[in-house]
């Protein structure tokens, strides 16, 4: 378990976690929008 190896495969992952989670944070953004429930 070198660092090497551990940053290999963990970095895409969390790369791809955070993807996930911005894309869901900008869709619950838009539907606030949608239904008026910002600000």
């Amino acid at each position: 378990m070198a660092p090497e190896w551990i940053r290999a495969n963990y970095t895409p992952f969390v790369s791809r976690l955070e993807k996930e989670i911005t894309d869901i944070y900008q869709q619950a953004l838009m539907a606030c929008d949608e239904y008026g429930l910002t600000g």
